[in-house]
């Protein structure tokens, strides 16, 4: 925990360029990651997995899978104190389990491209609370990055070209997105008290609990009898949660709150583009565009554009 305030402190100070592209190298790899979980869901929904079972069994195979690796290789990680619950509780129920929950809901109420580009105004929020609660500049390099990232997202989801949404959807999708946003803000409590491993840890140990009274266990593993579903679902906690979310709190460490918002918005394209591969989308002109404005706004968000951006 000592050392990663220490990296904080340098970076705070003006650090090097090299801790610079660390952070930004964990938070791309976690944005990969998580690109994926479209394809996990499709797949784990046609084996009989419902939604929720599924946040369930991401919640707690990284939870099973971070006590067994905190056991090994930092004990001391285990150890917090009982009166920063609080952060767990806030990264667990309020992010997680929350904008899970919206996101689904969401999809129900909408269509599945409108709650993604709801979901996708978490840089939005993370850069308006980090103003106001860490006192981040809100720089106009930011305000540009959040504003093409969001019209990014908007062509690469397909726009809000459908009639009939009701109002009360487009509220839950702002909800996911405000959810998404709080695992930033309240991550950034949490490591400042403790290691990245403590808090994601902590994180899904909560979630896990958190989820129990929407989901039957009984049912949930009888689904895991087979092999191939087992294996499906360990790559589901290891891939879509363990990797991506060590590193983005890693990541996060390492750079600003909404720094790390921002650039974390690649994985919609990585989702665009396995939609494509994998599952035969067409790839239409609105979609490149948009997965060139978010990778330029990524670009604007680490500093290679000119002053006058600033």
């Amino acid at each position: 925990m000592g050392s990663e305030m220490c990296i904080r402190d340098r970076y705070n100070k003006g650090g090097s360029n090299l801790l610079k592209k660390t952070a930004y190298f964990f938070i791309i790899l976690a944005a990969v990651f998580w690109g994926t979980m479209g394809f996990f869901v499709e797949t784990m929904t046609s084996l009989g997995f419902s939604r929720m079972q599924i946040v369930f069994l991401r919640a707690v195979i990284t939870a099973a899978a971070l006590i067994i690796y905190t056991a090994v290789t930092d004990r001391k990680a285990f150890s917090i104190h009982l009166h920063d619950i609080w952060i767990f509780l806030g990264t667990g129920i309020c992010s997680f389990v929350f904008f899970s929950y919206c996101y689904f809901l969401a999809m129900q109420m909408t269509t599945l491209s409108v709650a993604a580009v709801l979901l996708y105004t978490s840089p939005i929020f993370v850069v308006l609370l980090s103003a106001l609660l860490f006192r981040e500049k809100l720089t106009k390099r930011k305000l540009l990055a959040i504003a093409i990232t969001f019209l990014g997202c908007v062509l690469v989801s397909g726009g809000f070209g459908h009639a009939g949404i009701p109002l009360s959807g487009i509220l839950v999708g702002l909800g996911a997105g405000l959810g998404y946003a709080l695992y930033s803000i309240f991550g950034r409590y949490g490591l400042n008290r403790y290691s990245t491993l403590t808090v994601t840890l902590y994180t899904f140990i909560v979630a896990g609990i958190a989820c129990l009274p929407f989901v039957s266990i009984k049912e949930t593993f009888a689904l895991m009898d087979s092999p191939q579903a087992f294996t499906w679902v360990a790559l589901l906690g290891i891939i879509t949660c363990v990797v991506p979310y060590l590193s983005y709190t890693k990541g996060l460490s390492l750079t600003e709150t909404s720094t790390a918002a921002v650039i974390a918005t690649l994985e919609p394209v990585v989702a665009t583009l396995i939609s494509v591969f994998y599952f035969h989308e067409q790839m239409t002109t609105g979609k490149i565009i948009g997965i060139f404005m978010i990778l330029f706004s990524v670009y604007i968000i680490n500093g290679h554009l000119t002053k006058s951006v600033k």
